[in-house]
């Protein structure tokens, strides 16, 4: 199971160049992975081609919560939805 969630990944383009802003958060505040998958998530989307700069920003509001997951993944844990 994985223990991130992407709130929000925004595309912005200009003149054929993108910048990519990511709101994502870990399943505990204070988690030690944030400080390396911020870093790797800013580096795998870095490689695409024609962007310029991604931002990743680690948010713990709103809170996580199961009511957020798509149905396969309640499917999938064997979670009502």
């Amino acid at each position: 199971m994985k223990k991130r969630i992407v709130y929000s990944c925004e595309n912005t383009e200009s003149d054929g160049v993108r910048e990519i802003q990511i709101a994502m958060t870990m399943s505990v505040p204070g988690c030690g992975m944030s400080q390396v998958l911020k870093p790797d998530v800013e580096r795998k989307r870095s490689s695409l081609p024609t962007v310029r700069q991604v931002r990743v920003q680690v948010v713990f509001d709103p809170p996580r919560a199961t009511q957020r997951m798509a149905e396969a993944t309640h499917l999938q844990l064997g979670l009502n939805y």
